[in-house]
């Protein structure tokens, strides 16, 4: 594996050390060849210093380039801003063998030159790319078990395009990926592109500022979402420090933010008090106590289910179409609730009449290309919820009466006197002791069976 060298920049070190601390934390677990290089300057920052002087922004950029490049090391960097920064110059000096030239007349001044063989990489980039995310997910020893998760991407890890190059500049998908392969959720949502606003500050424009996160803010707790995760620094800030004050003026967002190598830290076992989780402005308790409740959940969902069938029937859905239930219903979709068991909700399903919908057809059995099928998984939420007292009163009803007579009902005097009318014997009835004795037989019944494909 490529060796790198860590670019912090200037925001990560001096304001957010907990977010360091977990990038370090992860690729020692990871086992990533990462070092640190002494005499690095800011990337430096596009928006005050390019603004300002152009050829400084380019001087100082190679600089800090031809440093890594005389080491022998890539660059690899938690920080949007600089890997934006970094990409830009890399691509116009490539383009443009002038600007290369003139840059470099400037280093010689201090012994340094140019050549253009290093390489720039985000941890999103290299970790999407390079370590995959198969990879990635095989590391994990404490998933984020479908938690509700939004993906801020920021700005800058995709633009400018072409000189970025990693992901799409629009509908990007890498960062989704890499949090799924956590475990978690990755949501979609409408304002999902939006810039953070953190330009706004440097000309004091605080309510503008304020007014990009919040509406991001909104919308993912209208959603549900647990957490927002990003890969930037001052999008970190923006999305963590203005719900402080929004807090101050009287609306609770409370969605924790985390810093891309927090989650994955968390993920890879890493305690949140080792990661120094607590130096957030919004508190990440709530996220920490809901994952460990989602780990529960899922404990008790792989009990009664084998999820990986689960999950080959909720990525099939081939039988929707055909299912008579939702044929008459359709708000009522049965791979839906396929996803909400891999989501570790059967105790919510159980509760509700959503399992009483299946109407034993057999249509998906015989359509189900694993030789499986969906109604197997109702068919357990069904028993989940008589022995948990969630039936509806018919069904509890036939089962009661099943266990009292061993029928589902017995003839009443107008039946046997129907029965007598055609010349039919009685209607024979079970002595109780006849089903008690079939009870008995099958007191094992509580022991969950493990369902197989048919073969």
């Amino acid at each position: 594996m490529v060796a790198y060298a860590l670019f912090w920049g200037c925001q990560i070190p001096a304001r957010l050390p907990f977010a360091e601390k977990a990038t370090r934390v992860l690729l020692h677990r990871l086992k990533i060849p990462a070092q640190d290089l002494t005499g690095f300057t800011c990337c430096p920052e596009k928006e005050l210093i390019r603004t300002t002087d152009e050829e400084l922004w380019y001087t100082a950029g190679a600089r800090n380039l031809a440093l890594a490049e005389t080491s022998g090391l890539d660059v690899l960097t938690p920080c949007n801003g600089c890997y934006s920064t970094q990409k830009e110059i890399l691509y116009q000096l490539k383009l443009n063998p002038r600007l290369k030239e003139k840059v470099n007349q400037a280093l010689h001044a201090l012994n340094l030159n140019y050549q253009g063989r290093v390489k720039t990489k985000h941890l999103v980039e290299f970790l999407y790319d390079d370590y995959g995310t198969v990879a990635l997910q095989g590391q994990v020893t404490a998933p984020l078990a479908g938690v509700k998760v939004a993906v801020h991407y920021g700005c800058h890890l995709l633009r400018p395009n072409p000189a970025i190059n990693f992901d799409d500049p629009v509908e990007p998908t890498k960062f989704d990926a890499l949090v799924q392969a956590l475990g978690a959720k990755s949501v979609s949502y409408s304002t999902k592109m939006l810039c953070c606003g953190q330009g706004f500050n440097a000309v004091e424009e605080a309510e503008k500022s304020a007014a990009l996160p919040a509406l991001k803010l909104r919308e993912l707790k209208e959603l549900g979402v647990k957490a927002l995760v990003t890969s930037c620094p001052t999008c970190f800030m923006q999305y963590d420090y203005k719900q402080a004050i929004m807090r101050r003026q009287g609306e609770d967002i409370h969605i924790p933010v985390f810093y891309v190598s927090e989650l994955i830290a968390l993920a890879l076992g890493a305690a949140p008090q080792e990661l120094g989780l607590e130096l957030h402005r919004t508190s990440t308790e709530p996220f920490v106590e809901e994952w460990q409740r989602q780990k529960e959940r899922l404990i008790f969902a792989r009990k009664h289910f084998d999820l990986t069938l689960v999950e080959k029937c909720y990525r099939c859905g081939g039988c929707v179409p055909d299912c008579p239930s939702a044929k008459v219903d359709p708000s009522w979709n049965p791979n839906h609730i396929m996803g909400r068991i891999l989501d570790g909700e059967v105790e919510e399903l159980i509760a509700s009449p959503e399992a009483w919908q299946c109407i034993d057809c057999y249509v998906c059995d015989e359509m189900c290309p694993q030789r499986w099928s969906m109604r197997r998984a109702f068919e357990t939420l069904r028993q989940l919820a008589l022995k948990g007292g969630h039936a509806p009163r018919g069904a509890r009803n036939a089962f009661d009466a099943f266990a009292k007579t061993g029928r589902l009902i017995e003839a009443t005097e107008s039946a046997q006197a129907q029965r007598a009318r055609l010349g039919l014997p009685p209607a024979p009835k079970l002595a109780p002791e006849v089903i008690q004795g079939v009870l008995d037989a099958a007191k094992n019944h509580d022991k969950p069976v493990r369902q197989k494909p048919l073969q």
